[in-house]
């Protein structure tokens, strides 16, 4: 379906513009944990940051995404 194929590439390009959006102390945990599939402690080593500081950057990075992809859905999705 080409109405389908569109929105899932409009879906993944707005995805991927909020990634990059993100700042580097969040987007760095947050791609280790959610895309590249690193546990919290493995993510706290290689960034040398610690084991909470890890959990609340990624809680913050998806609260921010989840906040602007929210705005993209309605602009693009009305």
């Amino acid at each position: 379906n080409p109405h389908k194929a569109a929105e899932l590439l409009i879906t993944e390009d707005g995805i991927k513009k909020a990634i990059n959006n993100l700042p580097e102390r969040l987007k760095s945990p947050f791609i280790l944990y959610e895309l590249q599939g690193f546990k919290y402690k493995e993510i706290g080593k290689i960034l040398d940051v610690p084991l909470n500081t890890v959990k609340v950057n990624i809680l913050r990075a998806r609260k921010q995404l989840q906040k602007e992809l929210k705005e993209y859905a309605r602009e693009y999705f009305k």
